[in-house]
């Protein structure tokens, strides 16, 4: 029986080494597992860093490419501007070279006639004469718009003010335009107050705009209508009204009429063609003069353009 208990009590001994054997194994067995653990967990870390960059740099390369899909876009539309400017540029230099020549050769055939013939009587020699002076004008109007658009171009608007009679100014400027628009068979009606309407600025540039302003009305106005030239003044603005009963314009187109090279064409309007810079440069040179020049307009009605300017020592800008 003793035997058999000391043998009994071996075997559980070698079992119990056996198991501690095992165990010891486990116990490794399970270091080794969680320090993969450990390591793919890291791992798994480094993934999702990495994933997380790759994230940010995703976002970021979307960002790139909306950025310069914008650009790419705008460069589009300067091209786009660019490309416009370019054909409104050479038909801007077609229009200016007929404006010029057109002229040129009326005065040069009247010339011709008058130093050819010496037997004309003398009403005849003073309407051809009449006449050049009046196609002499229409070319100093078109260098006089230049050299405006030049001082604009240059920054250099309004070099001299003073004080000036804007009801003078304006009869002066119908003046000068009666023969043009007697040419188109058009009269043009105009009122002032009684007294001068004083305002400050460059005479020149004030004459040209509203030179430009009637120039307009008369170019746009049928045969045998009228153009009415209207100067009131408040007690801080100075107004003058330029009224046609011509082809009117458009709403759409009215929001373009004072656009730089800007030129209307109508059906209605035959031979109207210009260099488009005279209501741009009326627009630039009001404003200049701390003023505006603002337009109505109805179709099959007519047109009527506004110059408001500050009376002398009033300013448009602190009025209410």
């Amino acid at each position: 029986m003793d035997e058999t208990l000391k043998k009994l009590v071996q075997a559980f001994d070698q079992m119990a080494g056996s198991y501690r054997l095992i165990a010891e194994r486990i116990d490794r067995r399970i270091d080794d597992l969680e320090a993969a653990n450990a390591s793919l967990q890291s791992y798994v870390r480094q993934i999702e860093d990495k994933a997380s960059e790759l994230g940010e740099s995703t976002g970021a390369l979307c960002d790139k490419m909306v950025d310069l899909e914008t650009q790419n876009r705008a460069l589009r539309e300067q091209n786009e501007t660019l490309n416009a400017l370019d054909r409104q540029k050479t038909d801007f230099l077609t229009t200016l070279s007929h404006q010029i020549l057109t002229p040129l050769t009326v005065i040069e055939g009247w010339l011709r006639l008058l130093f050819h013939e010496e037997e004309f009587e003398a009403a005849a020699r003073r309407e051809f004469l009449t006449m050049a002076h009046y196609q002499v004008d229409r070319l100093i109007r078109l260098v006089t718009n230049f050299m405006n658009l030049a001082r604009i171009e240059t920054g250099r608007i309004v070099e001299e003010r003073r004080d000036l009679d804007l009801a003078l100014l304006v009869e002066k400027a119908v003046t000068r335009l009666r023969p043009f628009a007697a040419d188109r068979a058009i009269r043009i009606d105009c009122q002032r107050p009684p007294g001068p309407v004083i305002v400050q600025g460059d005479i020149d540039l004030l004459e040209s705009a509203v030179v430009n302003l009637v120039d307009n009305a008369v170019k746009f106005s049928g045969q045998g209508s009228a153009v009415g030239v209207t100067v009131e003044e408040t007690p801080r603005e100075a107004r003058v009204h330029v009224t046609d009963r011509g082809v009117g314009i458009s709403p759409e187109t009215l929001d373009r009429v004072f656009e730089r090279f800007y030129r209307m064409e109508h059906p209605a309007a035959p031979n109207t063609a210009g260099s488009g810079l005279g209501l741009f440069l009326s627009k630039i040179i009001a404003e200049a003069h701390e003023g505006r020049v603002s337009a109505t307009s109805e179709v099959g009605i007519g047109s009527t353009f506004i110059l408001t300017l500050p009376r002398s020592g009033a300013s448009l800008r602190s009025s209410p």
